[in-house]
C-alpha cells in the first residue's frame, strides 16, 4: 500500500511594510537664525500686497541706492535689450563675478528697463543678512525684503545649495522675475579677470527647468573694499573714467537642451555653455576699455 501524498503547502504570502517616508529636512544646513529669516522673508513675499510692495520698492529705492554706491563707476552696453524679452517667463542675468558689487551693479541697471512692479530676487551670501535673529529688519531696510535665498558656504551649505536651486526654479516659474545669478558659484579671485572658472550644474538645472531668458553678462574692475568703490565713485570726472564697462550680450538659446530629458551631465553641459557665451563678450569689453580714458 502507497504511502499518500502530501501536497506542499505555499508560505504565506507576508506584505512588505513599508515604513512612512519623512521628508527630508528642508532647512537641512541653516542655524536656528538662518531658518527664522527664511521662513520670515518666505511668509512676506506670500502676501500678495507685501510681495507688490518689496518689487516697486526696490525698483525705486534699491536700484537708486546702489547707484549712489558705484553708478558713477560703471557703464552699461546691451542692457536696453531686457525691455524686449518675454518678462513673463522671467529672466536670468548671468554675470562674472570679481567683486561683492556685481550682481548688485547689474541688477541695478537692469531694473532701468523693467516695469516697477517686476520681481527681483537676488540671491546672496548669508553673512550680514540671514545669520542672526535681526536679519529679516535688514533684509527688508537694506534689499525691500528682495535678498533671497541665502547662499551659504561650506560643507553646511551642501544640503541647503539644493533647496536654493529648487527655490530659484519655483521663483522663476511662479511668474514674472528677474534672477541675478553667478554661473561660476562663488568669487573668481585669480589674477586674470578673463580667466572664467568652470560653471556649476546647478544653474545648468535651473535653466533647464524653467522658461526663463538667459542674459551673460561680463565686467570686472571695480574698486576692492567699500571705501575704496566710494572715493572712487566721487572722485571728479568718474564718470568720463569708467571702472567697469557692463556687456551685455544676447539671450542664449537653450531650446535644444530644454527638450532633452535632464541629467546631471546635461546640467553641467548647460552651465559650460553659459559660461562660453559670457566668454565671448571679452573682445567687446577689451575695445570699450581701450577706447576710454582710464580711471585715475
Amino acid at each position: 500500500m502507497s504511502e499518500p501524498t502530501m501536497e506542499p503547502t505555499a508560505e504565506p504570502t507576508v506584505e512588505p511594510t513599508v515604513e512612512p517616508t519623512v521628508p527630508p529636512d528642508r532647512f537641512a544646513g541653516l542655524t536656528a537664525a538662518e531658518r527664522f529669516n527664511v521662513r520670515a522673508i518666505e511668509w512676506w513675499h506670500s502676501v500678495r500686497p507685501l510681495r507688490w510692495l518689496s518689487a516697486v520698492s526696490g525698483h525705486y529705492i534699491s536700484r537708486n541706492a546702489i547707484k549712489v554706491v558705484c553708478g558713477n563707476l560703471v557703464r552699461t552696453h546691451h542692457f536696453e535689450q531686457v525691455r524686449d524679452l518675454p518678462l513673463e517667463r522671467g529672466v536670468l542675468l548671468c554675470a562674472s563675478h570679481r567683486s561683492f558689487l556685481d550682481n548688485f551693479a547689474v541688477s541695478s541697471f537692469a531694473w532701468d528697463h523693467v516695469p516697477a512692479s517686476m520681481r527681483f530676487v537676488v540671491p546672496s551670501r548669508t553673512e550680514g543678512v540671514y545669520d542672526h535673529w535681526f536679519g529679516i529688519l535688514v533684509n527688508i531696510v537694506l534689499g525691500c525684503g528682495n535678498i533671497y535665498p541665502p547662499i551659504v558656504r561650506g560643507s553646511r551649505g551642501t544640503l541647503w545649495g539644493k533647496q536654493v536651486i529648487e527655490i530659484l526654479i519655483g521663483v522663476l516659474n511662479g511668474g514674472p522675475t528677474v534672477v541675478p545669478i553667478h554661473p561660476e558659484g562663488g568669487r573668481n579671485k585669480g589674477p586674470d579677470p578673463y580667466s572664467l572658472m568652470r560653471g556649476r550644474p546647478g544653474l545648468g538645472k535651473i535653466i533647464h527647468q524653467t522658461r526663463a531668458s538667459v542674459l551673460p553678462v561680463f565686467l570686472h574692475g571695480f574698486p576692492v573694499g567699500p571705501w575704496a568703490v566710494l572715493r572712487a565713485n566721487y572722485r571728479p570726472g568718474a564718470r568720463k573714467r569708467p571702472h567697469v564697462h557692463a556687456v551685455m550680450g544676447p539671450p542664449v538659446d537653450f531650446s535644444a537642451e530644454r527638450a532633452q530629458p535632464g541629467s546631471p551631465a546635461l546640467y553641467y553641459e548647460i552651465s559650460q555653455k553659459l559660461v562660453a557665451a559670457i566668454a565671448a563678450l571679452m573682445d567687446e569689453e577689451k575695445a570699450l576699455r581701450a577706447a576710454t580714458p582710464a580711471p585715475k
